[in-house]
């Protein structure tokens, strides 16, 4: 069915990434309810169809960014699903075609956003694969980033996720991040933010871990 949608219907090049985009959040959110086969195809479709419309005009910075969005979209759902190798190679690169349009000059939402996203996913990654300074250097851009984004449900959920990798990495500053991300979780949880698969943990989670590290403290 998703083939047929990408495949059949016919339509400008604005429509065919409508397309492309809307396949994408359709993975995401399989992933999001555990359907994690089906996201990952959805997501793999997805990034084919913005790769193949950037090919098309590789001026088009736009489809640039799209394409960089949707590979770090795939690398998620590929970790999810258990794809541990995929992912770390789709959100690496995804970082890179970021990086490569900041330094052309390119200047849009999705910079600071979807590059703010696969940057802390990236973190998660590279903490994951035994390389905390990294992991923390990437945190750390993207929180830069994040705080940068006009708010809304998915990007102030992820700031506050980036907030609270910092306190887990613990340092100096690490009860003034945990903090922060409470305060942050707190006014995405107001406006019906849920944390799940995508956005782990939430109010609640960031204030047990507050709990346990003055319980530690002591």
């Amino acid at each position: 069915m998703t083939e047929a949608l990408l495949d059949e219907t016919p339509g400008s090049e604005v429509f065919e990434r409508l397309q492309a985009f809307m396949v994408g959040r359709l993975s995401l959110a399989q992933a999001e309810r555990g359907e994690l086969s089906e996201a990952y195809r959805n997501a793999r479709l997805a990034l084919n169809q913005h790769e193949r419309l950037a090919k098309a005009d590789s001026a088009d910075r736009q489809s640039r960014v799209d394409v960089a969005t949707a590979r770090s979209d795939f690398g998620m759902v590929a970790f999810l699903a258990g794809d541990v190798a995929t992912a770390r190679d789709m959100v690496a690169v995804s970082v890179s075609e970021f990086e490569s349009l900041v330094r052309t000059g390119s200047v849009t939402v999705d910079l600071r956003s979807d590059f703010g996203v696969a940057l802390r996913r990236d973190g998660d990654l590279l903490r994951r694969a035994g390389r905390p300074a990294e992991a923390v250097a990437r945190y750390e851009a993207a929180v830069a980033r994040l705080a940068q984004t006009p708010r809304d449900f998915e990007y102030e959920a992820e700031l506050a996720v980036a907030q609270a990798r910092l306190g887990e990495m613990g340092g100096p500053q690490a009860a003034t991040w945990l903090r922060q991300s409470f305060d942050t979780w707190r006014q995405a949880e107001s406006r019906g933010v849920k944390a799940g698969r995508m956005q782990p943990g939430g109010s609640e989670a960031v204030a047990r871990l507050i709990s346990a590290r003055a319980t530690a403290r002591r």
